[in-house]
């Protein structure tokens, strides 16, 4: 049975075209047709872009439709648009649709399939979905993410402290070791103490290592 009649918008100002007639059929019981309430409805509608249905993700397909509608149109022009813009060019036409009584505008994919020309409704939920809990996650990291680049910078720091004490041939079994790497890492922690705020614990290399090199020289007097 006809669902509907689209008249389409294309293009922009002086370029603009109506294309009209373009009616929304789809299978149902035929005891349906006499059904006042089923008449089809007129919708309006406007060109947002064309796509290539490869590549469209599987989210953007409404769930509310099970099928797809076949289009028929009684215009040559309409015919003729469709023909050339979507079949000879290998690409569909997404569509917002404007349909009476409806509170927000509709998302339309317009495309051929086995040589009809077919509609079928899009959907942003899904990502709108998607788009949410990955903020939420993300939210959710920041202090982990945080703590994250602490770690990483007292690794970098620690790994330079006992670099430079084992260039000294100073081993970690030596007397007073563990004090001078403590009083070493104190010390670069300190030295560094606005730096973390403004990189974020995420300092260049060079100047973390200029540190550990200036305090071993003092502590050791190498």
């Amino acid at each position: 049975m006809k669902h509907a009649i689209v008249s389409l918008t294309l293009g922009h100002g002086n370029d603009k075209v109506l294309i009209k007639d373009i009616q929304l059929w789809n299978e149902e019981d035929p005891a349906q047709i006499n059904d006042e309430s089923l008449k089809p409805t007129h919708w309006t509608g406007i060109c947002l872009s064309y796509v290539s249905l490869q590549k469209l993700p599987l989210w953007i397909y409404s769930r509310d439709e099970t099928l797809p509608w076949r289009c028929y149109t009684g215009s040559s022009k309409t015919w003729s648009y469709f023909n050339v813009k979507l079949k000879r060019l290998n690409r569909a036409m997404v569509a917002e649709l404007h349909i009476p009584k409806s509170s927000s505008p509709l998302l339309g994919l317009f495309y051929i399939d086995s040589d009809s020309i077919r509609c079928r409704l899009l959907s942003t939920k899904w990502k709108t979905k998607i788009d949410k809990l990955i903020a939420a996650a993300n939210t959710m990291k920041k202090p982990q993410s945080l703590a994250h680049k602490k770690t990483q910078f007292n690794d970098t720091l620690s790994k330079l402290i006992l670099t430079g004490l084992r260039l000294r041939d100073i081993p970690n079994t030596s007397p007073g070791f563990s004090t001078l790497y403590k009083m070493t890492f104190q010390a670069a922690e300190f030295a560094h103490r606005d730096d973390v705020k403004k990189y974020n614990y995420q300092m260049p290399f060079e100047l973390i290592q200029q540190t550990v090199e200036t305090l071993l020289k003092l502590f050791t007097k190498t």
